[in-house]
């Protein structure tokens, strides 16, 4: 897998598969395996494949589920971006490490759609009650977490020996 056109068509699988997990599993709300395979992205394919990964699903995300807002695009790119930079930071830990990282990353990333969702609410003139809004959040939050700590606990040694037997290129042992 050493030539760019291998590694780019690597690339484009590993968007794929995140993007269709998500699709997939997008009539369960918040219940996804998005922030297991970001930090997988994160150890085994490094920052900038794993950033060209997070940018390509970020904007098929919004294109399908979305409106193209910079209120929905910039939080969605900011969270998975600290979630991969955690998976880099974290690749020879591990996998509680990586879980009680995928947790506090996935809390991070409600916490920047909820600034984002005051600011667009200020930014239009709508009146916004934060506390309402982290409170009616806080169940899909914890659906969010839980998701994320058990696909972390339970897939992700399996699946990091797995992407790394295969692509021994991209693996930092």
């Amino acid at each position: 897998m050493g030539t760019p056109t291998k590694r780019l068509a690597f690339l484009g699988l590993m968007a794929a598969l995140l993007f269709a997990q998500e699709a997939v599993l997008s009539f369960l709300p918040n219940i996804q395996a998005t922030f297991l395979l970001v930090l997988l992205y994160g150890a085994c394919v490094g920052m900038g494949g794993g950033t060209l990964i997070v940018t390509v699903h970020v904007l098929l995300d919004n294109l399908l589920f979305g409106v193209m807002s910079p209120f929905l695009l910039i939080p969605m790119w900011l969270g998975y971006e600290l979630t991969l930079f955690c998976g880099w930071l974290l690749r020879r830990r591990t996998e509680y490490a990586v879980c009680v990282a995928g947790i506090l990353c996935s809390l991070v990333y409600c916490l920047l759609f909820a600034a984002a969702t005051a600011l667009m609410c200020h930014t239009r003139g709508t009146g916004f009650a934060l506390g309402a809004y982290l409170l009616a959040d806080l169940p899909f939050a914890a659906l969010l977490v839980g998701s994320t700590a058990l696909s972390v606990l339970f897939l992700y040694a399996p699946l990091y020996r797995l992407l790394s037997r295969y692509t021994a290129d991209f693996c930092k042992k």
